[in-house]
């Protein structure tokens, strides 16, 4: 009997098997649900580069209909000619060094959870700004589609942007929930005290 071993892509086995990403998938009515911890994971980056001495301020908009979702920051930036190695999948690693001369390395390796709401996600899109350059990549369903890059001329101020929108053929019959929107940014507020956390327009407090 011959046996056959079929070996995944990474964002294709997170696709099949998106249970083992977050625990469960859920509908949306708990509050650890899968749709609510693809936010932290976005959110958590945030909170990374002003644990850094980057960005006090972070942009949040939620869509309750859709599900689309997004996060703007105002630190550093991913690095712009570096966002396929941040967020797509021909990479998986991570780390960390303590030095000043690392930290920024980290913010490009440790972005697996990233990855991972990239992966499902119908349309996920990242556009980082940094030393006056910006770098935009899109995705689908965790495949790499287009990717450009230029020199800003409007003054936009650097941080990075990560929109996404769960794919429904993972999530068919979910709904996103206020409250537990509204508490995960209160409690990202109460654990960064100093950080300005602003949802839909209006700020969050812890």
């Amino acid at each position: 009997m011959t046996e056959t071993i079929e070996i995944f892509e990474f964002a294709k086995y997170a696709r099949t098997h998106p249970e083992l990403c977050y625990g469960k998938v859920g509908d949306g009515k708990e509050y650890d649900d899968c749709i609510y911890c693809m936010l932290q994971e976005v959110l958590d980056n945030a909170v990374d580069e002003f644990l850094f001495g980057y960005g006090t301020e972070v942009e949040i908009t939620v869509d309750y209909e859709s599900g689309a979702m997004s996060v703007r920051d105002y630190g550093r930036g991913a690095f712009v000619n570096k966002l396929d190695f941040c967020f797509g999948w021909d990479v998986n690693c991570c780390g960390m060094w303590g030095n000043d001369e690392h930290i920024n390395i980290r913010y490009s390796l440790a972005t697996a959870g990233v990855r991972r709401v990239c992966a499902l996600s119908k349309c996920f899109s990242v556009r980082s700004v940094r030393d006056e350059k910006f770098g935009e990549i899109v995705f689908e369903c965790g495949r790499q589609i287009s990717y450009v890059q230029g020199r800003c001329v409007d003054g936009e101020k650097c941080g990075t942007l990560v929109r996404w929108s769960p794919d429904a053929a993972i999530f068919p019959n979910y709904s996103i929930s206020t409250e537990h929107v509204s508490r995960r940014i209160s409690n990202c507020a109460m654990a960064n005290p100093g950080m300005k956390f602003i949802l839909n327009g209006a700020r969050v407090h812890a």
